[in-house]
């Protein structure tokens, strides 16, 4: 016992910081309560016209309320799960680990945390995904249009009272919460609420999430109709939605990293953000976009590097055609991801023609089914797009001023481009993108992701120079697939930027942007970095994630 302590006193030294690190940053964010109520307390005294100030204190009356248990309880979301992951980590050799089964190890537990402890709708559009997953548990594949053309359903209403983002249910006391219904004190009544049988059906809009494939909320519907078998608490549904979507997501993912032939360092970085876990672990379908789009990538260069000049089999097969058709449908404008079947050598396949029939058709498939997807969502209205938004007078505009619109993404680079990259490390990103990590976590994060893309190059070698060209090549056309779509569906005709994107629609390529990354010149030519300190620091940046999660729903 003594001798392992003393060989992992560095280590143990390391864990500590980091745990005090977070404490403390828990402590300075509470202190923000403090300032407030003082400022509060003395408006009151002397009568003044009430600031700005004075209405953010109603805002986050719940908050103040709640500051010194606030403190303790999350002193227990960092201290219990980081000394149990300390002790593991201490009494576990990880460094003969595989990558896949440290991902396991660290996945399962933390992200089953984000799955409880963020309230159900408390990450963008989850509120849609739940309407549409339930639906689809019904049996109703296709979402109806209401008079105007927006997708939805007649469904119960206390649907609605599951989701703590403006929770207004019939038990709220507005006295409570002058300004803000989100929060954890509410639960005891959303629960109430959504098990009641008693208050009627309306047509409920998910106009954004109508258009998807049901075969896509497949996990989600599955989890609500095995639910529903045992229990009417449409709250406890919502869960086992989540549950579900997560376990294929854990499934895929470990896959994935098995299969990935090299920067599987990387990618577990990647998997581990704080921004993907809470994906991961909700109802939204950014948790299946990422797993099969990088499962896609994973097992092509694994056909590609690992299996020598064996022919691919009907395993192989399935396996790229499943993993291109999710990343495709799941979001239609993630299709030229699926164009890097065309790496797998000609020594797979007898012959260079039949190399180009196959694949080609494999790819002329996947794009038909998503022009079908395309096709059925145009009788559907957006009431998420602009009002000032006309895709086809934007589309006639791109055709006959290239060179503007050229400018246009160039300005949407400079205005945003920053803010995007951040936002993929806990930047206004979190919740309904509205909780940022602490700036110490963000810069530490980045600076761990830079590492790996350009200096961690210990099988780097394996990976050829037309590996990095095309998925540097890839990368380029998905982003510029990603800025034309958010430019045709929600930009107001003539505005001057790209508005609508979110750091975390590039994270579906972040793995093919490392691999272009990689390179013989930034190296590390010692020992890469220890395995057992990065684990640590990525659970303690999760734990720090959910605290500041917490915060927000006090």
């Amino acid at each position: 016992m003594k001798e392992r302590l003393k060989k992992n006193y560095a280590f143990i030294i390391f864990a500590i910081i980091i745990i005090i690190l977070d404490l403390m940053l828990v402590s300075i964010l509470n202190y923000d309560n403090i300032i407030l109520q003082k400022k509060y307390d003395l408006e009151e005294e002397i009568n003044a016209t009430h600031s700005l100030d004075y209405y953010e204190m109603l805002d986050n009356k719940s908050k103040i309320e709640n500051s010194s248990s606030f403190v303790n309880t999350t002193h227990k979301v960092i201290l219990i799960p980081s000394i149990l992951f300390l002790i593991l980590l201490i009494f576990v050799d990880v460094e003969k680990l595989d990558k896949d089964k440290i991902f396991l190890i660290v996945f399962i537990p933390v992200s089953l945390m984000y799955l409880f402890i963020v309230p159900i709708g408390g990450i963008p559009d989850e509120n849609a995904h739940w309407y549409r997953s339930y639906e689809i548990s019904l049996g109703n594949l296709i979402s109806d249009r209401n008079g105007n053309n927006l997708g939805g359903r007649v469904l119960p209403s206390n649907l609605k009272y599951v989701l703590t983002n403006d929770y207004k249910g019939p038990n709220i006391n507005e006295k409570e919460n002058y300004f803000s219904y989100d929060s954890y004190g509410d639960w005891k009544n959303r629960y109430k609420d959504s098990q009641s049988k008693s208050l009627g059906e309306e047509f409920i809009v998910f106009s954004n999430t109508a258009i998807y494939p049901a075969v896509c909320y497949f996990p989600q519907a599955l989890g609500i109709a095995i639910s529903r078998c045992f229990t009417n608490s449409l709250m406890v549904q919502a869960y086992f939605a989540r549950l579900f979507n997560l376990a294929l997501f854990i499934v895929v993912m470990w896959y994935a990293i098995k299969k990935i032939p090299f920067k599987k360092a990387a990618l577990f970085v990647i998997v581990c953000l704080p921004i993907v876990i809470q994906e991961a672990a909700s109802m939204s379908l950014d948790g299946t976009l990422i797993a099969f789009s990088t499962l896609l990538i994973s097992y092509t260069l694994h056909l590609t590097y690992n299996k020598g000049n064996e022919k691919l089999n009907s395993k192989d097969y399935i396996i790229l055609i499943i993993s291109a058709l999710f990343t495709a449908i799941t979001k239609v404008v993630y299709l030229p991801i699926c164009l890097i079947i065309y790496l797998i050598p000609k020594e797979k396949f007898k012959s260079v023609k039949q190399k180009y029939i196959i694949l080609t058709a494999i790819f002329i498939l996947i794009a038909i089914i998503d022009l079908l997807v395309i096709v059925s969502s145009l009788g559907y209205s957006n009431d998420i797009a602009s009002k000032e938004a006309n895709t086809l007078d934007q589309l006639q505009n791109i055709m006959s001023n290239p060179v503007q619109f050229c400018l246009v993404i160039l300005a949407t680079i400079k205005k945003y481009g920053t803010e995007h990259i951040l936002s993929i490390f806990g930047q206004k990103s979190l919740s309904w993108l509205d909780v940022s990590i602490s700036p110490i976590y963000i810069f530490l994060l980045i600076l761990i992701a830079a590492y790996y893309a350009f200096c961690d190059n210990s099988d780097s070698s394996k990976i050829n120079s037309m590996t990095k060209v095309f998925t540097f090549l890839l990368s380029i056309i998905t982003i510029a697939a990603i800025l034309v779509t958010e430019y045709l569906s929600i930009t107001a005709y003539g505005y001057f930027y790209i508005i609508g994107i979110q750091g975390r629609y590039y994270i579906p390529i972040l793995i093919l942007i490392f691999i272009a990354l990689s390179n013989n010149i930034i190296v590390n030519k010692k020992q890469p970095l220890p395995i057992r300190f990065l684990l640590m620091f990525l659970v303690l940046a999760n734990l720090h994630s959910l605290t500041y999660i917490m915060f927000k729903y006090l």
